[in-house]
């Protein structure tokens, strides 16, 4: 069984270190990044939830307000600071959990993956078969169909390439 919470401060960042280490096991980089956004807390904009399961949690992320933010005719929030294990059932708790919040405060467009702008991570790299560039967004490789899973779509793509000649 799923629950959803939202946390509250810092003081729930225990929620935030468990689910890093669950995820990323001992990829160092990424256990170094993850309270990373817990200096959020408390801000009126940022809302920060957890899913857990029986007690245990399996995933995290942020919903964003910004009333500048716009899709098209839509008013919009984002979702960022994704983390979740490799379990479809526990991210579509989420992040439908996300997007009724969302509609609850008047936003009716979803983006994400997008750590509140792209000046933050604002997407996931896809699976590829050349080794990690730097500077690009590093995420396990279900991340993009979990947020499929959950009934988002690409609006925008992106490509890394380095020249050689």
């Amino acid at each position: 069984m799923f629950q959803i919470t939202r946390l509250e401060s810092e003081k729930d960042q225990s929620y935030i270190s468990e689910i890093a280490r669950a995820v990323h096991q001992n990829e160092t980089l990424a256990l170094s990044n993850q309270n990373r956004f817990l200096y959020l807390l408390p801000r009126e904009n940022v809302e920060i939830y957890v899913c857990l399961q029986n007690q245990v949690p399996v995933a995290h992320a942020a919903l964003f307000y910004n009333d500048e933010l716009h899709y098209e005719n839509y008013r919009s929030a984002t979702v960022g600071f994704y983390e979740c294990a490799h379990d479809f059932a526990a991210s579509k708790k989420l992040l439908d959990s996300l997007e009724r919040r969302a509609k609850e405060q008047g936003r009716n467009f979803l983006i994400g993956p997008m750590d509140g702008s792209t000046w933050s991570k604002y997407r996931f790299a896809a699976v590829n078969p050349h080794p990690f560039f730097a500077l690009e967004p590093y995420n396990p490789a279900y991340y993009p169909e979990q947020f499929e899973t959950a009934g988002f779509h690409v609006i925008r793509s992106y490509e890394t390439r380095l020249l050689t000649h």
